[in-house]
């Protein structure tokens, strides 16, 4: 196969070739002349001057980018493949020295949009629900708390009043609940102790 097939080979190639819903590739000689577009009027036209309705070169830029070796994104106005009005489209081109070609290709704003939202919308499916899981998770888990704080403060105020017949609630448990509750019981079991003594020695007395 000689240069020139293998040429008209990839041209063909890079023509037929669609992606994410219709976007394309576009091809442009080393003088700017559109060598393969999707849309086939351009071709053979110099889009090295070509404009966009606001009077923004479309692929000057890129070319030129392209040729130093750092390609750059290009924002402008172009109609989609088979339509007539012109929308917003980034693109970007790369050289390829050897045939002295640049391959460009872009995205037009409303499918960058749809697209950004579509995956939007698929994170919020996955994550709302866990969200949701893990604020009931805070209510139940601080409920569950503050009902475990007023059980004991309960007993303390009981235990506080003389009545040492309260069983002390969470003994044992091995967070900073229990550890409030094991020092309440010891409180508790200090009273009693004290309350047993006190009792030992009144009961002395009268024998």
């Amino acid at each position: 196969m000689t240069i020139a097939q293998a040429q008209q080979e990839a041209l063909a190639a890079l023509g037929a070739a669609r992606f994410d819903g219709g976007n394309y590739y576009f091809v442009d000689s080393h003088k700017g002349i559109a060598l393969q577009h999707a849309n086939k009027s351009l071709i053979g036209t110099n889009r090295y001057i070509a404009k966009d309705i606001y009077g923004k070169f479309t692929d000057r830029p890129m070319i030129e980018a392209a040729r130093a070796g750092h390609p750059i994104f290009n924002e402008y106005y172009i109609p989609k493949a088979g339509s007539n009005v012109p929308e917003p489209k980034i693109s970007t081109m790369i050289a390829v020295p050897e045939w002295g070609w640049f391959i460009g290709t872009g995205l037009y704003m409303d499918d960058l949009k749809t697209d950004f939202y579509s995956h939007l919308i698929g994170l919020a499916e996955i994550f709302l629900p866990l969200f949701c899981a893990f604020v009931t998770l805070i209510f139940l888990t601080r409920r569950a708390v503050s009902g475990l704080l007023a059980t004991m403060t309960n007993s303390m105020r009981q235990l506080a009043s003389g009545d040492l017949g309260v069983a002390v609630p969470c003994v044992g448990r091995g967070d900073e609940i229990g550890a409030m509750a094991d020092a309440v019981q010891v409180f508790k079991d200090n009273a009693l102790r004290t309350q047993r003594l006190e009792q030992e020695q009144a009961q002395a007395r009268r024998g």
